[in-house]
C-alpha cells in the first residue's frame, strides 16, 4: 500500500478537499482506498462524506480514542472506520466500480488533542494501516494531516510514503511551508 500525506501549515488551503478527491477519484479508477483523518484539532471529513446522520459517527467515537487506548484494533471499524460505499452511499462520492473500495477512518468530531506521544502514536498508527490494508488489500492510504507542527503531523510523516503540500499564496503559508 502507498500512502500519501496531505499537508498544510494553515488551514483554508484546501488541504481536506483535496485529500477527499484525491481518495475519491483513485476509488472510481478501481483502486482500494482508505482516508484517514488525523486532523484531531479541527477534523472536516465527515463534512465531506455527509456521514454525521451515521449511528456509528454520532456516538462520537474516532481515531482519537484509538490512540488513547479506548478502542481495540480488533474493534476499529465498530466504532469509527466507515466503508463510504454502502455506510454513505447517496454523497458526493458515488459511482465507485464494485472491485474498488474507499475506507474512511474518522476522527471524533469533537475537538481533542492526544497526549500519548510521538513513538507510541507511531506504532500504533502503523498497526492500525497494517491491519486494515491486510483485511482489505488496499492500494492507496490518504492521510489527511492536521495543519501546522504537531503530533499529527509529526506521526503522519513518519508513515507516509509522499507528501503533497498545500498553501494559500501568502507569506505566511510559504514561510510556514518551508519550515
Amino acid at each position: 500500500m502507498e500512502t500519501w500525506m496531505f499537508y498544510s501549515y494553515k488551514g483554508g488551503s484546501g488541504r481536506t478537499v483535496a485529500s477527499a478527491n484525491v481518495a475519491a477519484a483513485l476509488a472510481k479508477l478501481g483502486k482500494r482506498v482508505l482516508i484517514v483523518d488525523m486532523d484531531f484539532e479541527a477534523p472536516g471529513l465527515h463534512n465531506l462524506f455527509e456521514i454525521e446522520k451515521n449511528d456509528k459517527f454520532r456516538a462520537k467515537r474516532g481515531i482519537q480514542d484509538f490512540f488513547r487506548g479506548k478502542i481495540e484494533l480488533e474493534e476499529v471499524e465498530k466504532h469509527f472506520v466507515f466503508d463510504l460505499k454502502e455506510e454513505a452511499p447517496d454523497t458526493l462520492y458515488i459511482n465507485i466500480p464494485e472491485e474498488a473500495l474507499l475506507l474512511y477512518a474518522a476522527a471524533a468530531p469533537r475537538a481533542s488533542v492526544v497526549s500519548t506521544g510521538e513513538r507510541e502514536m507511531h506504532h500504533q498508527l502503523k498497526s492500525l494501516l497494517k491491519f486494515l490494508e491486510k483485511k482489505y488489500q488496499l492500494d492507496y492510504c490518504i492521510l489527511d494531516a492536521a495543519s501546522g507542527i504537531r503530533d499529527a503531523f509529526t506521526v503522519s510523516v513518519q508513515a507516509c510514503d509522499k507528501i503533497m503540500f498545500l498553501y494559500r499564496w501568502s507569506r505566511q503559508h510559504i514561510a510556514g511551508t518551508k519550515r
